[in-house]
């Protein structure tokens, strides 16, 4: 469930930035304090991505084809929108375009991918080192990594290791802290103090949203912005909005029925990045929503909403016809499995050669 959460957020964060109501929105008028609410609310989605998969892959078997079938996934995305671009639009053919779509990794195409894709190789590593923990040591290990990655780079407005929001380190300690979240049961733990937990995540929120309205009262025009400390991924106040949120999830119950429908959607949920981001995509939307920042309060929340619930749709209806297909075609057999035993191969070679 909070997969698909977590990337309606996602839409909701483009569909502000890129489809151009933020900078498009007359400061401080009605539309501009629901447009910065929203964007503050989304802004921990990519955070918890990051979280959920170190609290699910902790204690899972590692596999080679997970990182396969992503990657599959990806490729057959850039290759697919490319090619569709070029007959359409072939005066638009770049080879950029064309670089982009063959080595989505190497170009960058999508930050999250990339970052992710550096970061899968490290995950038995990780697993293997919050496993050898105590108790002890994981809250101390904790305590630093929130102290020197989250905490100080936010007060002193400077990353002290020059690790942003957007690297395979922020990834990796977000995967920690899934990690540390799923060993110490801090879910069991905190399910009982929900009061508690609703008090601390509002109250992040408020704070990072005050700060980016103060910012721009204080400094209207000009570049830098506090905005840059405190609506940042490694923001504390992101940060811990995060953490909750993934300790609602996990406690969440759901019906038999609507479980089984977000069974069938979740796995979706990443597609719908790897779509609506794809490069071409990203330019259709560039200011593709600037208008409703001059609409009344009440349709501007109503178009917003319908915006991103139809980006949502849109993209997850393209993943389940591609499921479908490659279901009919056994290519996760034929190609995944196939591609994992030749890296195993490879590992075992290597371990022969290193004894």
């Amino acid at each position: 469930m909070l997969r698909i959460v977590s990337m309606i957020m996602v839409v909701m964060l483009h569909v502000l930035g890129q489809g151009g109501i933020l900078e498009t929105v007359k400061p401080f008028s009605c539309n501009y304090l629901i447009a910065n609410f929203f964007e503050t609310l989304s802004y921990g989605a990519v955070d918890c991505f990051a979280i959920i998969s170190g609290y699910v892959g902790v204690d899972s078997k590692f596999r080679y084809s997970n990182i396969v079938t992503l990657w599959r996934k990806v490729f057959f995305y850039t290759i697919t929108i490319a090619g569709v671009s070029i007959l359409v639009n072939p005066h638009n053919v770049s080879i950029n375009l064309i670089n982009q779509a063959i080595f989505p990794v190497l170009t960058s195409h999508y930050w999250y991918f990339t970052a992710y894709f550096g970061l899968f190789f490290f995950i038995p590593f990780i697993n293997r080192f919050v496993n050898s923990l105590n108790k002890k040591e994981m809250d101390q290990c904790t305590v630093a990594v929130l102290l020197f990655f989250s905490l100080i780079p936010t007060v002193s407005n400077h990353s002290l290791f020059y690790i942003n929001g957007y690297s395979i380190i922020w990834l990796a300690i977000c995967y920690y802290i899934g990690a540390y979240i799923k060993k110490r049961s801090l879910v069991h733990l905190l399910s009982n103090k929900k009061s508690l937990m609703c008090l601390v995540f509002w109250g992040c929120i408020a704070l990072t949203y005050f700060s980016v309205l103060l910012n721009d009262f204080i400094y209207p025009q000009t570049s830098w912005s506090t905005e840059d400390t405190y609506l940042n991924y490694t923001s504390p106040t992101v940060l811990i909005s995060s953490i909750i949120i993934v300790l609602y999830f996990a406690n969440l119950h759901l019906h038999e029925h609507t479980a089984k429908i977000v069974k069938t959607l979740s796995p979706l949920a990443f597609n719908v990045y790897i779509i609506h981001c794809n490069v071409v995509v990203w330019n259709l939307l560039s200011k593709r929503f600037a208008a409703y920042a001059n609409i009344s309060p009440v349709l501007f929340v109503l178009f917003l909403i319908l915006s991103v619930s139809g980006i949502y749709a849109v993209c997850s209806a393209i993943d389940l016809i591609r499921e479908a297909i490659e279901r009919k075609l056994d290519l996760k057999h034929k190609i995944d499995h196939a591609v994992e035993n030749k890296l195993l191969l490879i590992k075992d070679y290597m371990k022969q050669r290193m004894t």
